[in-house]
C-alpha cells in the first residue's frame, strides 16, 4: 500500500508525528475545523522501503489527540543495471576490517548507491492545533495559524509560517518560524530566521545557534 489516510474529528487539538525521513507538511485552516486528515504517501512511488513503512505505520485518533508513527524499515539492497539501490541502514564501501584484496564489485565501474526518499505526510488541521514532530531528516513545513509547535530533528529543514509558540531542537537544518507568544530554538549549526508579533517580550525569544541568527518584528530588524 502506497497511501494511507487518517481522518481527524472536530475535537482534535494535538497531532503527534514521528516520521524518520521525507517531508511533513501541515496545513491549518478554518475549512479543516470539523473534518481534517493526515495522508501518508511515498515520496518516490517506486520506493519499496517507503511503501513498507507506510504499510507498517501506526495511525490513531481518539478524543483531542491524534498520532502517526512511521518506523524505519529493515535494510534492503538490490542491483539494477549497474546501480546499487539501498534503503535504510548504512552503506560502507572500501577495504573493511583490513582484509586485503577483498572486494565486492557489482556492475563494474561507476556503480552508484541510492537511499530511500522516505514518506510524505500531509496533514489538514484546525487553526490553533498543537503539533509535535520527531524526525531524523524530514523537511517540516507548517502553513496557516498553528498552536504550540514542538519539533526535534537531526538534519531536516523547518519552516513554520505561524504558531503561537515554537520549541525546536535542530541539528544541522535551517529553521524559519513566526510566533505570536514565544520561541525556544536550539539549532546547533543551522541558520535561524525568527519573526514575531510586536507585543512579544524579548525574554520570551530564546534562540541559540552556531549559524546565523535573525530576529525581526513585523519584518523590521531588532
Amino acid at each position: 500500500m502506497s497511501t494511507r489516510t487518517l481522518a481527524l474529528g472536530p475535537d482534535t487539538r494535538l497531532l503527534v508525528l514521528r516520521v524518520p525521513a521525507g517531508r511533513i507538511e501541515i496545513h491549518a485552516a478554518d475549512a479543516f475545523a470539523t473534518a481534517g486528515s493526515v495522508e501518508l504517501t511515498a515520496a518516490d512511488p517506486g520506493d519499496p522501503a517507503a511503501a513498507a513503512a507506510i504499510d507498517a505505520a501506526e495511525l490513531s485518533a481518539s478524543g483531542v489527540r491524534a498520532s502517526v508513527t512511521v518506523r524505519d524499515t529493515p535494510s534492503s539492497l538490490s542491483v539494477d543495471d549497474g546501480a546499487i539501490r539501498f534503503s535504510g541502514g548504512t552503506v560502507v564501501a572500501g577495504n573493511i576490517g583490513g582484509v586485503g584484496n577483498t572486494a565486492v564489485v557489482i556492475g563494474g565501474t561507476g556503480a552508484t548507491a541510492a537511499t530511500s526518499a522516505g514518506v510524505e505526510l500531509t496533514a489538514s488541521v484546525a487553526p490553533g492545533t498543537e503539533i509535535r514532530v520527531i524526525t531524523t531528516s524530514a523537511r517540516v513545513i507548517g502553513r496557516g495559524d498553528l498552536g504550540a509547535v514542538e519539533i526535534v530533528t537531526v538534519s531536516g529543514r523547518v519552516d513554520i509560517e505561524s504558531a503561537t509558540s515554537v520549541d525546536i531542537d535542530s541539528g544541522t537544518g535551517p529553521v524559519r518560524a513566526h510566533v505570536t507568544i514565544s520561541a525556544d530554538i536550539h539549532a546547533r549549526r543551522g541558520d535561524v530566521d525568527l519573526t514575531h508579533a510586536p507585543d512579544v517580550p524579548a525574554r520570551l525569544l530564546r534562540v541559540h545557534s552556531l549559524g546565523r541568527i535573525s530576529i525581526t518584528e513585523k519584518g523590521q530588524d531588532r
